[in-house]
């Protein structure tokens, strides 16, 4: 159903793409301004098992983001600018603000210093737990723990479940 609905998705905005109708579309649908998300930023890894990885950019597209943002002169700007400028209705110019979730330590070791290179302001979403030494990446734990076995068994709702992870395959549906 996911799969569908994406394929959908993407479908009516490659007939916008490649029509040009995007142009015609964009005082109507592009908005004032926009948040990009990220969340990790790291060198690729060539292991076959990334379950996560469509939450990772390399250091190099992160670059590749920010230049193009240079030369398309649109406006980087703090959250609290983003907030100043909607309340006061003050959006004349488009404008993007630039987030990092979860704090993972590559947003310290490749992220920061091609922002401070771009001179680029961003937020770093902390989760409190982490800071207070309690917090756990499970959905990193987990893909540790299904990459480094051969099976996985656990308890869901009561019952016990294992789960094959012996090929990449395998890892992948587990």
């Amino acid at each position: 159903m996911a799969n569908r609905r994406q394929s959908i998705i993407r479908a009516g905005l490659e007939t916008l793409y490649y029509s040009g109708m995007h142009h015609v579309a964009r005082p109507f649908l592009s908005g004032v301004g926009a948040i990009l998300t990220f969340h990790r930023v790291r060198p690729a890894l060539a292991d076959p098992f990334q379950p996560n990885r469509i939450l990772e950019i390399t250091p190099e597209f992160l670059d590749e983001v920010l230049t193009r943002l240079e030369q398309s002169g649109t406006e980087v700007i703090s959250l609290d600018e983003v907030h100043r400028r909607l309340i006061e209705g003050r959006t004349t110019r488009r404008f993007v603000a630039l987030t990092f979730d979860d704090g993972y330590r590559d947003n310290r070791e490749y992220a920061l210093p091609i922002l401070a290179r771009h001179n680029m302001p961003f937020t770093l979403f902390l989760p409190s737990d982490f800071a207070e030494g309690r917090g756990e990446l499970w959905w990193v734990a987990l893909e540790r723990a299904i990459a480094e076995n051969d099976r996985v068994e656990v308890v869901i709702s009561d019952i016990p479940q294992t789960f094959d992870c012996a090929t990449s395959e395998a890892k992948q549906v587990a």
